[in-house]
C-alpha cells in the first residue's frame, strides 16, 4: 500500500556543517538571504521551484555566480513587493492591505524608511537605481532583504511578550533585545533537553549493563549444576530433582532386612547418583 502525498512524511536536506576555518560568510549570506527572500515571496521553503532552491551555479572555472533566473527574479521589483505584502498580511497588516499593495521599488523603499529601517551600503542609502543595475549590484539587493528581514522579526516579536529582563540583554534596539533574549531562552531550554535525554540514555546503558552482569553471574552460578553427573551419562533434567532420592536407597534396604531378620547380603551400588538402574544384590 502507498502512502498519498498528504500523507506522506517530508523531508528535508540538511546542511552541511562546515568548520569556521572553511566557512565562506560571504557565501553563506547570499544563500540565507535569497532562500529567505523566496520562502517567504512564495509562502513557504516546500512551494519554492527545485530549479531555484540552490541559488549559485559554478563555471567551467569553478567559480560560483547567482543563477540567471535568480538574478532575473531580484532585478524585478514583483518578488519584493509580494514578499512585503505577504508579511504585512501575516502580521496582521489590515491597514496597510486597505491602502493598496505596493508596486514598485521606489514605494517600498519609502515604506521601509517610513518604519525605520531604510537599506545601507556603506551608509549609504539604497536607491532604485542600485535595485535596477545589470550586473546585479549584490549588495544592494542584500541590503534590501536585510531590512525586510529585520522588519519581519521586529513585527513577530512585538506579537510575543517578552519578560522585563529581555531589556537587558543587548545594546540595540528594543526589538533586537527581545529577540535575543528569547533566542537565549530557547537554546537554554534546548540544551536542558538534550541533557535530560542523554542522562535518561546513560541511565538506560547501565540498567542494560547491571542486568546483563546479573544475567551472567547467574549462567556462572548455574554451570556446575549443568555439568554431567558422571563420566560416563550425559545430563539428564532429573539428576538434581532425584540425586536426594538415590541417598536414601541404601538406608531403606538395610532397614528392611534388619526388621525380616535375614542376614544382609552384599549390596553394591552403582556410583552414580543420577543412574536408574538397581542394585546389584
Amino acid at each position: 500500500m502507498v502512502d498519498s502525498p498528504s500523507t506522506m512524511k517530508k523531508t528535508f536536506t540538511v546542511p552541511e556543517i562546515k568548520p569556521l576555518d572553511k566557512y565562506d560568510i560571504s557565501r553563506a549570506r547570499i544563500c540565507a538571504s535569497v532562500r529567505w527572500l523566496l520562502s517567504k515571496s512564495y509562502g513557504s521553503a516546500e512551494n519554492v521551484p527545485v530549479e531555484l532552491r540552490e541559488p549559485l551555479y559554478k563555471d567551467q572555472y569553478e567559480q560560483e555566480h547567482l543563477k540567471p533566473s535568480i538574478t532575473k527574479l531580484l532585478l524585478s521589483p514583483e518578488i519584493y513587493c509580494r514578499t512585503q505584502a505577504l508579511l504585512a498580511q501575516g502580521h496582521g497588516g489590515a491597514a496597510q492591505a486597505s491602502q493598496g499593495s505596493l508596486t514598485d521599488n521606489s514605494a517600498l523603499l519609502q515604506f521601509l524608511i517610513k518604519k525605520g529601517f531604510s537599506p545601507k551600503v556603506q551608509e549609504a542609502d539604497v536607491t532604485e537605481e542600485d535595485l535596477s543595475k545589470s550586473p546585479i549590484n549584490a549588495k544592494a539587493h542584500l541590503a534590501l532583504i536585510d531590512s525586510l528581514m529585520s522588519l519581519s522579526a521586529r513585527e513577530t516579536i512585538g506579537q510575543v511578550k517578552m519578560a522585563a529582563e529581555a531589556e537587558q540583554i543587548g545594546v540595540g534596539a528594543p526589538w533586537e533585545n527581545a529577540l535575543l533574549f528569547w533566542v537565549n531562552r530557547q537554546s537554554l531550554i534546548l540544551s536542558k533537553h538534550v541533557a535530560t535525554v542523554e542522562r535518561n540514555a546513560n541511565k538506560a546503558m547501565d540498567g542494560w549493563m547491571l542486568n546483563q552482569k546479573l544475567r551472567e553471574s547467574t549462567e556462572e552460578a548455574e554451570l556446575p549444576k549443568s555439568q554431567t553427573c558422571s563420566d560416563l551419562q550425559p545430563v539428564q533434567e532429573t539428576c538434581q530433582s532425584n540425586r536426594w532420592y538415590w541417598k536414601l536407597v541404601p538406608h531403606a534396604i538395610a532397614f528392611c532386612l534388619k526388621e525380616s531378620g535375614n542376614k544382609p547380603p552384599v549390596v553394591t551400588y552403582y556410583t552414580s547418583l543420577c543412574s536408574h538402574s538397581h542394585p546389584t544384590v
